[in-house]
């Protein structure tokens, strides 16, 4: 008996090994079946176990791999790179805490294990702890230098935590290591960008395209890079590809790219669609949310969303809402995900809000969980699909009432979104049909603004600002990208028409700057007629924009905050309302102050009324002193009013929906 027992444990351990030489050769069905052979006639054979654990995982079957991973006797004794599968099943099936916990195993056995180090800053990175991340992804390329993965991870982390030095220097090692992995030259490109070194970012755009023609968002980040620094070649056939690509349903370029490439609100419908499809499509792991119940005396619950909580032009706009919600009807929370810069304006936001919360080292999902938690009735997304905005939180669904405003001007694509704040110029009633969400039309203007105040310093002169003392200038100190070529070639006939002229533009961008003076020259222009002014403190450029006597406002994208901020102190500009949400931002806050004169609806009718303007100071200075006068009493610029407004609105959509009645338009009466 004794003897027939060694020999069935041979025929065992030879069945165990050929299920190790098949999986050694890639065939891990075939091993997994003779894995089963040896359970079922001993179902505690621990090294069999194990590697069933391992051949379902690479089956990429994580859900069948887990039993064999959590039996008792598998885990008894096991190694590290048992643990570091077993880390790595748990992460797949999205058992993240689960997983941080079985690479720190895996660590504790084998301390020198770099892909184990790896694996956990992954994890980290996807719960939302950038900071932790970079310190797993540093000790992954401490152990083993050349390993480009971590090296891309420990970039994208850093980015991800607001140090795109540190992800400059990550992505440039793994260049060094190998030139052809494309994801580090699109991913550089991107930190260049938020350096403001275009030009490079324009050239690792490109290098990403030339390695990867087929990469999602490739040829988007190209032409905007390319718009940046006013590099025009091309530019009219890469936008009809997109226009192409994005009908026939395929994912190229970003939703808010595409806002200032096209004024196509049906296309941008569509594009923003494929991406949240493609990029961040409902999320139900946290189950229904239904209304919390509330009595008619309770305060609403409203949380705003935002990466912007900071010296932000967002801000700028909105701190006076913040401030002037009716703390007795509306119980109002932030969730930041901003850096913490500790400037004034966020310290001011942070006085503003009854609960500040920093999320920014929880995954989309926790802040989600976490709105729920706080039972938020009405979840406003101030970020939309902007750089480093955060639509995973609402793809979970935060509350049971999403709303879209003021930082995105456009539709968000996703069913989960529920309304948009806008007004009746923005979007028309006929465009409707280009939002996902249902359209909350406020009086007078979407846009919050901060109240009037009067700047009591003075103007500097026009010598001290490199302009000409007598003259007309002509400005628009919206970013590069904004100019594009039809609104540029308007620009020339203007200046061309007005020879005692002098166009005013934002000067951070040496490569445009080269660019647009060459472009003026093509053009018939003397490039001296260009003349730009370098980026300043927030004071500084809300007083020395008085030196204009006229802003041009851009198409397809208009100036939003920089529109308001030149209205507000005097300056009139001059737009053409286009098709979509941000081509008609500028006619927005003109309607607001009884400017009308000052909305045109063609290239046409704009170049002709700028000329005019130049040409007829008495009509300029009539419409200069009745901007003075609507500033100071418009509807635009009482944030108190303007709160009551968007409370209604809330209160109107929350009704709605505790009697269980479909979302619809709203229209909030003045």
């Amino acid at each position: 008996m004794w003897f027939l027992m060694v020999r069935h444990s041979a025929e065992l351990e030879a069945t165990y090994q050929a299920a190790v030489t098949l999986q050694q050769a890639g065939q891990f069905a075939a091993a997994l079946e003779r894995c089963a052979q040896i359970l079922k006639s001993v179902p505690d054979y621990a090294d069999a176990l194990r590697l069933s654990a391992l051949l379902h995982l690479q089956l990429s079957d994580a859900a069948g791999a887990i039993p064999f991973f959590e039996r008792p006797v598998a885990l008894q004794d096991a190694d590290a790179p048992f643990w570091n599968n077993y880390g790595a099943a748990l992460d797949r099936l999205g058992r993240l805490e689960d997983a941080v916990r079985a690479y720190d195993q895996a660590i504790a056995i084998q301390p020198l294990y770099p892909q184990a180090f790896f694996n956990r800053g992954v994890v980290l990175a996807k719960l939302g702890r950038p900071d932790q991340a970079i310190e797993s992804y540093k000790q992954a390329v401490k152990l083993k230098a050349d390993y480009i993965e971590a090296h891309l991870g420990l970039g994208n982390a850093s980015r991800e935590n607001g140090d795109v030095v540190a992800a400059e220097e990550a992505y440039r090692a793994v260049i060094r290591l190998n030139t052809n992995v494309f994801e580090a030259h699109f991913n550089l490109g991107g930190v260049l960008a938020n350096l403001n070194r275009h030009e490079e970012a324009l050239a690792a755009y490109k290098k990403a395209a030339v390695l990867a023609p087929h990469l999602p968002f490739i040829a988007g980040m190209v032409l905007h890079a390319k718009a940046r620094v006013c590099e025009w070649s091309g530019i009219d056939d890469g936008i009809a590809q997109l226009r192409a690509q994005i009908e026939k349903g395929t994912t190229v370029v970003t939703p808010f790219t595409l806002l200032a490439l096209v004024d196509d609100p049906t296309l941008h419908r569509r594009n923003a669609e494929l991406w949240v499809k493609n990029v961040v499509p409902e999320n139900t792991s946290l189950g229904p949310i239904t209304p919390y119940s509330r009595t008619n005396s309770d305060k609403i619950r409203v949380g705003y969303f935002s990466m912007d909580f900071r010296e932000h032009p967002v801000a700028q706009l909105a701190v006076e809402l913040f401030e002037h919600h009716d703390r007795a009807a509306f119980d109002v929370t932030a969730f930041s995900f901003s850096a913490v810069t500790g400037d004034d304006l966020q310290a001011r936001l942070k006085r503003a809000f009854p609960r500040f919360v920093d999320v920014r080292g929880l995954s989309d999902r926790d802040v989600a969980a976490l709105a729920r938690a706080g039972q938020i009735d009405i979840a406003v997304d101030l970020a939309g699909h902007t750089i480093h905005a955060r639509p995973g939180i609402f793809a979970h669904r935060a509350a049971p009432l999403q709303v879209s405003y003021l930082g995105y001007p456009g539709t968000f694509g996703a069913a989960y979104m529920d309304y948009v704040l806008a007004d009746h110029t923005v979007i028309p009633a006929r465009s409707e049909a280009d939002y996902v969400e249902k359209v909350v039309r406020l009086p007078h203007s979407y846009q919050a603004n901060a109240a009037w105040r009067e700047i009591t310093d003075s103007t500097p002169s026009r010598a001290q600002l490199d302009l000409p003392d007598d003259g007309f200038v002509f400005a628009c100190f919206n970013n590069t990208h904004k100019i594009v070529p039809a609104i540029f070639e308007v620009w020339m006939r203007i200046l061309r028409s007005t020879p005692n002229s002098v166009l005013w533009l934002l000067g951070d961008n040496a490569c445009a700057m080269r660019n647009l003076r060459a472009e003026a020259e093509r053009r018939g222009v003397a490039p001296a007629r260009i003349i730009f002014a370098p980026r300043a403190d927030r004071r500084l450029y809300l007083v020395r924009q008085r030196a204009a006597d006229l802003v041009l406002d851009t198409l397809p994208y208009n100036a939003h905050t920089t529109a308001s901020d030149a209205l507000r102190y005097g300056v009139p500009l001059l737009t053409c309302a286009g098709q979509s949400f941000g081509a008609r931002v500028a006619a927005s806050l003109l309607t607001a102050l009884e400017l009308s004169e000052l909305i045109t609806s063609t290239l046409v009718d704009y170049e002709a009324q700028a000329i005019m303007l130049a040409q007829n100071p008495n009509v300029l200075a009539n419409l200069k002193a009745r901007l003075d006068a609507a500033v100071k009493t418009a509807p635009l610029f009482q944030p108190q009013q303007f709160a009551r407004y968007v409370e209604n609105a809330y209160r109107q959509m929350h009704a709605r929906h505790l009697l269980f009645q479909p979302k619809t338009h709203l229209y909030i009466a003045p």
